[in-house]
């Protein structure tokens, strides 16, 4: 027997962190669970954006803000979807494992999606060093 869960991403040129962008991101990202829903995809994968001028901890504020609005409209559309945070690679876009680790842990019904490739390309020895710090954060996760 075979099986498998599904899951679709949402574009990757998706910006919830602040900007002209979000409300356009709002929209594909729901367009998009609506489309996963109706498939029973498990989860929509998301690229939470670059980071704005701001600091990190302000940036991981807006973003726990606008994941949870999103998480109020999948409820109100009664989409069952869940929506999964992708790891990211660039330095300069939000998504180190502690942050997707952080929003989850944050905004109930949120899931971290571990891309290993991602991790490594955010330092050529990423993913060794962060061997440690992704155990502790799936621990913390997972309490």
């Amino acid at each position: 027997m075979l099986w498998m869960r599904m899951r679709r991403k949402a574009p990757y040129y998706t910006n919830i962190v602040d900007g002209d962008e979000v409300k356009t991101s709002f929209e594909k990202i729901l367009y998009t669970g609506r489309l996963a829903n109706l498939m029973g995809a498990k989860t929509v994968v998301i690229h939470p954006g670059f980071y704005s001028k701001c600091s990190k901890a302000e940036n991981l504020k807006r973003i726990i803000k606008n994941i949870r609005k999103l998480q109020d409209q999948f409820k109100e559309e009664k989409i069952e979807t869940k929506l999964g945070l992708e790891t990211m690679g660039k330095q300069k876009v939000f998504g180190s494992i502690d942050e997707v680790v952080e929003v989850c842990q944050q905004v109930k019904g949120t899931i971290p999606v571990i891309n290993l490739g991602h991790i490594h390309a955010r330092g050529a020895t990423a993913v060794l060093k962060q061997k440690r710090i992704l155990r502790i954060s799936l621990k913390r996760l997972l309490l």
